[in-house]
Parts: structure tokens; C-alpha cells; sequence
């Protein structure tokens, strides 16, 4: 019984000591490069549709980044536009919803994600087609 209870309180001491180590880990832990990815809901929309579109900010050891600032550029036939997205949350991913207006058949949207976390910087581009 004495070796359980002796051997219950080193693994309690052990446990403490790995989670201080930890805490103290991830205190110094420094994003110092970002890699964004785009996606979006579907590589085709109509000529009056709406388009999903998402990013996700992941840093050097590919955890997600939550809190980078990020503006999009949509290059559209008739002009283009850049939109300030949400901050990305916990998961490093931020999503806008597009409303697409009288576009033409057949024609590329390009899409163009500038990516800033602190002094950071970071670029990713996406498309899809308006499809009928």
C-alpha cells in the first residue's frame, strides 16, 4: 500500500514538473513564418451566386495562427475589389462569404490573400469560374 501512495505522489511530482516545463515552453514558442492556404466551397458558381471562400494561417511547425489579419483581392471581369477578412480564430481559419453579381459565363475569378501577423507577411491566390 505504502509503494502505491509513493508511487502515486512521483508520478503527481513528475506530472507537475512536465507541465511547468511546458508552460514555460510554449512562453518562449515565437511564430516566425506563416503559411496560409485558400479554399472555397465550390470551383463553379453561377452568374448570380454566392462563394464561400476560407483561409487558414498556419505557422512554421504548421499550428494554426489565431488572430492574423488578412485581406483578400477579387479580381472580377468588370474590376476588382479587395475585402478585409475576419481575424482568423483558434483553428487559424478565417471564412467570407462573396455575393457574386451579373458576371459573365465562363470567366476566372481570381482571388488574392495578403496574410499579416505582427511583423509577418504572407500570400496564397485561389480561383473559380462562373460557370452559367
Amino acid at each position: 500500500m505504502k509503494k502505491k501512495i509513493i508511487l502515486g505522489i512521483l508520478v503527481t511530482i513528475i506530472l507537475s514538473a512536465t507541465s511547468v516545463a511546458w508552460a514555460e515552453e510554449q512562453e518562449r514558442y515565437r511564430i516566425i513564418d506563416l503559411h496560409p492556404t485558400s479554399s472555397l466551397i465550390s470551383p463553379v458558381v453561377s452568374t448570380n451566386d454566392t462563394q464561400e471562400i476560407f483561409i487558414t494561417v498556419r505557422d512554421q511547425n504548421l499550428n494554426p495562427v489565431s488572430g492574423a489579419a488578412s485581406m483578400v483581392t477579387i479580381q472580377l471581369p468588370n474590376g476588382d475589389q479587395s475585402i478585409l477578412m475576419p481575424l482568423t480564430d483558434e483553428n487559424g481559419v478565417s471564412k467570407l462569404k462573396l455575393s457574386i453579381n451579373n458576371q459573365t459565363p465562363g470567366a476566372i475569378v481570381s482571388l488574392e490573400y495578403r496574410v499579416v501577423y505582427g511583423d509577418l507577411q504572407a500570400t496564397t491566390r485561389d480561383s473559380f469560374r462562373i460557370w452559367w
